[in-house]
């Protein structure tokens, strides 16, 4: 059908076919995609069975999340600093992953240095003076206990941690672990003194989750022993007692044991007492003449 003349029928019709056009573009390019997952999180509370952790114990805790299975993690290397001042190394607990850079910077008017004898990322960084500093790389999770040589109390803890999804508790023991990825994970959680402990955790997406973390520490008594049909079968039947030995030589107790390699000889037997003659009664005064 052909369109009328004139401006304003015009512009009708082709108002008209580029909203059906729009129509069968929508139709043709099916429904919206659905929104990509968000991320998770993770709150929670560090507390320690039968005790409670002090200040100075949060200050040297961290928490932190290892994916199942493990995985490096893919975020580029992040700067770290640890500083000399006033005769002390600050921060007390750095929380880096493998592969950061760590620069200890001299802020202080004296000479100081950085070593480490925690395998297997022990260091010696040497002697720097005022305004200078030094980089070191750790590539092995765990604890770094760092010290300096000409200042025995000043000393500080890097933790290496697996993953970038680490959190410091504060002085109520409260984290939080924001961005994570959903899926599966260790929850790890470490103090100075005290052993680490972990949880199997899974975040969903969108999810907040919480779980409070309890560090249980490490009981002063051994293990009771076990025989080896494993702990099931009780505790190990103890054997009879071995014998006793001899005193050595010139040693109390030995006063009877000879001190050449000879054998001693039998002792003699006993001689045989002679009986002894009964005695008369004596006679009693009462009747003597």
């Amino acid at each position: 059908m052909r369109p009328p003349c004139g401006g304003g029928p015009v512009r009708a019709w082709l108002a008209v076919a580029l909203l059906v056009a729009a129509n069968l573009a929508g139709c043709a390019s099916g429904p919206e995609p659905a929104p990509a997952p968000g991320p998770a999180s993770l709150r929670g509370r560090l507390v320690a069975e039968g005790e409670r952790l002090s200040r100075a114990d949060l200050a040297r805790a961290v928490v932190y999340l290892e994916p199942i299975p493990s995985r490096a993690p893919g975020a580029a290397p992040v700067p770290a600093v640890l500083r000399h001042r006033d005769t002390r190394l600050a921060p007390d607990l750095l929380a880096v992953a493998p592969g950061d850079e760590v620069w200890f910077r001299n802020d202080d008017t004296l000479f100081h240095g950085a070593f480490s004898y925690s395998k297997p990322n022990a260091f010696d960084l040497g002697a720097y003076g005022p305004g200078e500093q030094r980089r070191v790389q750790l590539a092995h999770p765990g604890p770094v206990r760092v010290h300096c040589p000409f200042h025995p109390e000043e000393s500080s803890v890097l933790f290496v941690t697996p993953t970038r999804f680490v959190a410091r508790p504060s002085a109520s023991g409260h984290f939080e672990i924001p961005g994570v990825a959903p899926g599966r994970y260790w929850l790890r959680a470490w103090a100075d003194g005290l052993p680490e402990t972990r949880y199997d955790v899974t975040l969903r997406p969108d999810e907040t989750a919480f779980r409070n973390v309890v560090l249980r520490p490490t009981s002063a008594a051994g293990p009771e022993p076990t025989s080896a049909a494993g702990p099931e079968a009780g505790p190990a039947k103890r054997g009879p007692a071995p014998p006793a030995r001899a005193p050595r030589p010139g040693s109390p107790g030995s006063r009877d044991i000879p001190t050449s390699g000879a054998v001693p000889a039998a002792p003699a037997a006993p001689r045989p007492r002679r009986p002894r003659a009964a005695r008369a009664p004596c006679p009693s005064r009462r009747w003597s003449a």
